[in-house]
């Protein structure tokens, strides 16, 4: 079951969220999903990829820090910005994590 949501409503409801808590919110929600079949080890990846990039983002190891919000990020590293957005709009529309 899916959400409906276009990509544009998904950067709107992000803007003002700090984006480490984002991460982690979905490494928590991946790894506690339990629908089953061959899909629950893309969605637990997907989980650790989350966590990944929160911890790297905790540790100082991108240009982005552990209170930066997407608006933020979007101007301070904008390729990271949209790689993050590409990376979390099929998690939400598939509706693994709820905003």
């Amino acid at each position: 079951m899916g959400i409906d949501i276009t990509l544009g409503e998904l950067e709107k409801m992000l803007e003002k969220r700090i984006v480490c808590e984002i991460l982690n919110e979905i490494h928590i929600a991946a790894q506690r999903w339990n629908k089953g079949g061959a899909l629950i080890h893309r969605v637990r990846a997907a989980g650790y990829m989350a966590e990944s990039g929160a911890n790297n983002i905790r540790d100082g190891r991108t240009p982005i820090t552990k209170t930066t919000t997407f608006k933020e990020m979007k101007i301070i590293a904008k390729e990271m910005y949209n790689e993050t957005i590409n990376f979390l709009y099929p998690i939400v529309q598939s509706g693994i994590y709820m905003l």
